[in-house]
């Protein structure tokens, strides 16, 4: 729970910085290259800025040089009884339509001016209100290469409903202020939607997410 609150604060951070908060580093033409995990790693502390340094930005996650930067996943991203080492992260953002981060809002060049690209959403157009929108969530049992340009885009309530199946019992949730919720897999699925969404003038009731 802590270790997402370091992340939402950092992504706040960002946005202090650049007007807006950094998706995924993406080349001339828009592909994405590498997440939003990377982009925000000058924003986490020192260790984060130099790690940021070593990355080839004009290349994707899976190029030659910066496969061999995975392993070195700074542990705020660590996934629960997965090795760090194998640099795989459940950290992920809402990334789906009408969600935080399904719409990015822009481009931003992370460290200044001359600082590679990345598309980016803004706090403002999160008109629901920042502590009623999902902003970082923790996906236990689901985890992907925390360099690559991947994240939660499925209906929300799809996805509490298959983690209960598993015998998931609740999710870690950070808003788009950095209040933290555990949210239990079996929480209605309205709310989960209201909750995920970022625009949709939908009003939940917490008590749902309890």
């Amino acid at each position: 729970m802590i270790n997402l609150r370091v992340i939402a604060l950092a992504m706040i951070t960002a946005e202090n910085a650049t007007l807006a908060v950094p998706a995924a580093i993406v080349d001339a033409d828009g592909k994405p290259l590498l997440s939003w995990r990377v982009a925000i790693l000058p924003y986490l502390d020192d260790g984060g800025r130099a790690l940021f340094e070593e990355f080839h930005l004009d290349e994707p996650w899976d190029s030659d040089h910066n496969k061999k930067l995975i392993p070195r996943m700074p542990a705020v991203f660590a996934a629960a009884r997965v090795p760090p080492d194998l640099g795989l992260t459940g950290v992920v953002v809402p990334a789906g339509p009408g969600m935080a981060f399904g719409d990015p809002d822009g481009i931003v060049h992370i460290g200044g001016e001359d600082g590679p690209p990345a598309t980016a959403v803004r706090l403002r157009s999160l008109a629901d209100g920042l502590s009623q929108t999902a902003f970082v969530i923790a996906i236990p049992g689901l985890e992907v290469p925390w360099t690559q340009p991947i994240d939660h885009t499925g209906d929300p309530a799809e996805l509490f409903a298959a983690l209960k199946q598993k015998g998931v019992r609740c999710v870690t949730v950070v808003a788009a202020d950095g209040s933290v919720r555990v949210v239990p897999t079996g929480a209605k699925p309205e709310a989960l939607r209201a909750y995920f969404s970022k625009a949709g003038q939908d009003v939940f009731d917490s008590r749902d997410l309890r």
